[in-house]
Protein backbone atom coordinates (compact mmCIF):
# COMPACT_ATOMS: atom_id res chain seq x y z
CA UNK A 1 0.00 0.00 0.00
CA UNK A 2 1.44 3.35 -0.99
CA UNK A 3 1.76 6.32 1.30
CA UNK A 4 -0.80 8.32 -0.71
CA UNK A 5 -3.41 5.56 -0.38
CA UNK A 6 -2.74 5.28 3.36
CA UNK A 7 -3.13 9.05 3.76
CA UNK A 8 -6.41 9.04 1.83
CA UNK A 9 -7.74 6.28 4.06
CA UNK A 10 -6.66 8.19 7.17
CA UNK A 11 -8.30 11.33 5.77
CA UNK A 12 -11.60 9.45 5.45
CA UNK A 13 -11.29 8.24 9.03
CA UNK A 14 -10.52 11.76 10.29
CA UNK A 15 -13.53 13.12 8.41
CA UNK A 16 -15.81 10.48 9.94
CA UNK A 17 -14.44 11.19 13.43
CA UNK A 18 -14.65 14.96 12.83
CA UNK A 19 -11.02 15.44 13.83
CA UNK A 20 -10.30 18.85 12.33
CA UNK A 21 -6.65 19.08 13.30
CA UNK A 22 -5.76 15.62 11.99
CA UNK A 23 -7.72 16.28 8.81
CA UNK A 24 -5.80 19.50 8.19
CA UNK A 25 -2.44 17.81 8.70
CA UNK A 26 -3.34 14.93 6.40
CA UNK A 27 -4.58 17.30 3.70
CA UNK A 28 -1.31 19.25 3.88
CA UNK A 29 0.68 16.02 3.53
CA UNK A 30 -1.35 14.93 0.49
CA UNK A 31 -0.89 18.37 -1.02
CA UNK A 32 2.88 18.21 -0.52
CA UNK A 33 3.05 14.80 -2.19
CA UNK A 34 1.05 16.07 -5.17
CA UNK A 35 3.32 19.11 -5.44
CA UNK A 36 6.40 16.87 -5.52
CA UNK A 37 4.73 14.75 -8.18
CA UNK A 38 4.22 17.84 -10.34
CA UNK A 39 7.78 19.08 -9.82
CA UNK A 40 9.37 15.71 -10.56
CA UNK A 41 6.99 15.04 -13.42
CA UNK A 42 6.14 11.50 -12.37
CA UNK A 43 4.49 9.58 -9.60
CA UNK A 44 7.05 9.17 -6.78
CA UNK A 45 5.67 5.70 -6.04
CA UNK A 46 6.37 4.43 -9.55
CA UNK A 47 9.79 2.96 -9.97
CA UNK A 48 11.18 3.63 -13.36
CA UNK A 49 14.59 3.82 -14.84
CA UNK A 50 15.56 7.31 -15.94
CA UNK A 51 17.98 7.65 -18.76
CA UNK A 52 19.92 10.69 -19.75
CA UNK A 53 19.93 11.46 -23.45
CA UNK A 54 22.71 13.54 -24.89
CA UNK A 55 22.67 15.32 -28.23
CA UNK A 56 25.40 14.28 -30.61
CA UNK A 57 26.64 16.35 -33.55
Amino acid sequence: MTLLIQLKDEMKNAMRAKEKLALGVIRMAISAIRKITIIIGTDPNRRQKRTCLSATD
